[in-house]
């Protein structure tokens, strides 16, 4: 029996290694044609069912804001006074008059690694990164984030272990720091986000761990 019992632990031990598999690097892609919406909009990766929540708000000035999605091009907000989005104001995020944000809200706690953004113009936007648990604790932690890139898709990545949370907040401000911008005019479209899980358990290998050692725990006693 003793051995029985060596072997049914060295399984549990391979059992419970095993039922912890790394998510790694996940890709989401905002592109596709959307209507403005004044709620959320849930996107899904294709591989492992991943969720992240976007909407729009503004961090100044006033009005209403509305998440909507451009073609292959990317999210989008439209900010304006009547509660509609039937106004001149600019379809990119802006900080063209409010200073236009988009949130995105994660299933659980991850590392963000990558931003493209799209419509972007060289020496002229910038972008703000927001961190935090939820919209109403998240602070800016990042300032004035340089693009590169003329008029297409810009690539920007993050080598920051500690930039990690559920929501990340990227705003247009027209801010115009020293020496890094022609003008104050950041407009631009988040076409996707790059960001790492954590390893997780699978709750199918722990359930079925724990059956095996239920098992062996009855035959014993039958023993």
């Amino acid at each position: 029996m003793t051995k029985q019992l060596l072997i049914a632990a060295g399984l549990a031990v391979s059992l419970l290694g095993s039922s912890f598999a790394s998510a790694g690097i996940i890709e989401f892609d905002f592109k596709g044609s959307k209507s403005y919406t004044s709620g959320s909009r849930d996107y899904n990766d294709t591989t492992n069912n991943y969720t992240v929540s976007a909407s729009a708000d503004h961090t100044s000035g006033s009005g209403y804001s509305f998440l909507g999605a451009s073609g292959n091009y990317g999210l989008t907000v439209k900010t304006c006074s009547n509660n509609t989005t039937n106004c001149n104001d600019d379809h990119r995020v802006d900080g063209d008059g409010p200073d236009e944000i988009v949130w995105l809200t994660f299933d659980e706690a991850v590392t963000i690694r990558q931003l493209d953004l799209w419509d972007v113009e060289s020496n002229r936007d910038v972008f703000d990164l927001w961190i935090g648990d939820t919209i109403g604790s998240a602070t800016q932690v990042l300032h004035s984030l340089g693009v590169t890139t003329n008029g297409n898709i810009d690539t920007y990545d993050f080598n920051d272990d500690s930039l990690k949370g559920f929501v990340f907040g990227f705003e247009a401000d027209d801010y115009n720091p020293s020496g890094c911008c022609n003008s104050q005019d950041d407009d631009w479209k988040i076409q996707g986000i790059t960001v790492e899980y954590a390893s997780v358990p699978e709750p199918a290998s722990i359930a079925l761990l724990g059956l095996g050692l239920l098992g062996l725990s009855l035959s014993r006693r039958k023993v």
